[in-house]
């Protein structure tokens, strides 16, 4: 087994703990491989998405995977665009490049960058994406 860095349970689920901590975010989430149904009340909500872009044998005995971790804001398109611009600003400051979400070891997953992208309009909702660039590593296990 290549660890952690092969591990997108454990990368999706790293990611989730720290969305969870952050206060004053949507309750409403749309979890990435779970059925979900958008609200119909006009309530503000996300969805998140684990991409994985590369998984490679980094240097002798490791290996490294990354990609992006997305949070995508929806709310209602007449709503305007600040309180999506607001909280897309706390998962920005909340996931700062060069933090580490997890560490054991040489196993280990780091926030490279963040990114937002304007507010779009999709469908009735205004779509507000942040991307969080990653990258893990982890250690070979023996014979691999």
């Amino acid at each position: 087994m290549a660890g952690f860095a092969f591990d997108t349970r454990a990368i999706r689920q790293a990611f989730r703990s720290r969305l969870l901590e952050i206060e004053g975010l949507p309750t409403i989430i749309a979890w990435q491989n779970r059925p979900f149904e958008p609200p119909t009340d006009g309530s503000i909500w996300m969805r998140e998405t684990l991409l994985v872009a590369y998984d490679l044998r980094a240097a002798v005995g490791l290996v490294q995977s990354g990609g992006q971790y997305r949070v995508d804001l929806f709310g209602p398109d007449d709503s305007g665009t600040e309180q999506l611009e607001d909280l897309s600003r706390k998962l920005t400051t909340s996931f700062v490049p060069g933090w580490v979400l997890y560490q054991d070891g040489r196993d280990s997953l780091e926030v490279l960058s963040t990114s937002r992208t304007p507010r779009r309009r999709d469908g009735i909702w205004g779509h507000l994406p942040v991307s969080i660039t990653w990258t893990a590593m982890a250690e070979l296990s023996a014979g691999e």
